[in-house]
């Protein structure tokens, strides 16, 4: 599995802004076996609660420095290089709330839409479940808002279900 993360300037794909991407991809038990990171470069507008979280987690700053960050073109041109040389099949697109990054990899990351598979794997739906139907307690993230950290926090989510799941 690709699990991808980014931080946006905002909810519009058409409108706004990738700040940050990461990807990890997985084996069969979720266990990591290669990670990409990188940090776009930007200086435009943002909306208030991106302000405010991007502000305090330093990607605000990391976007405006161009020691520190990349155009799109490069990071979309080596995100692809790595997902070529670390996903030899067409991998599924995985993470939480996945839907979301889709739309802005769709409107910003073209050569990489075309790579993934349609089928989307989402932990979002997972805690639905678990807390749903099992009327169990959820995993509580950090919730840093950074892509990395992310991602690492909903493969942690996604074992404690998995490992804490009642079965009939």
């Amino acid at each position: 599995m690709l699990w991808l993360d980014l931080e946006t300037t905002g909810l519009d794909p058409v409108y706004d802004s990738i700040l940050e991407v990461a990807a990890i991809v997985t084996d069969e038990q979720f266990h990591e076996t290669a990670h990409f990171q990188r940090v776009m470069s930007y200086s435009g507008p943002m909306c208030e609660w991106c302000i405010k979280q991007h502000g305090a987690s330093g990607l605000t700053e990391e976007a405006a420095d161009p020691h520190q960050s990349d155009p799109l073109e490069v990071v979309e041109r080596d995100l692809m290089d790595w997902v070529k040389d670390n996903c030899p099949d067409t991998p599924t697109l995985a993470g939480s709330s996945i839907h979301f990054d889709r739309s802005f990899i769709r409107q910003h990351f073209p050569r990489l839409i075309s790579k993934l598979h349609y089928r989307l794997f989402d932990v979002s739906t997972v805690k639905r479940l678990y807390t749903g139907i099992l009327s169990s307690k959820p995993y509580k993230k950090k919730e840093t808002h950074r892509a990395l950290d992310d991602i690492r926090e909903s493969l942690a989510e996604l074992r404690y279900y998995l490992r804490n799941c009642k079965h009939d």
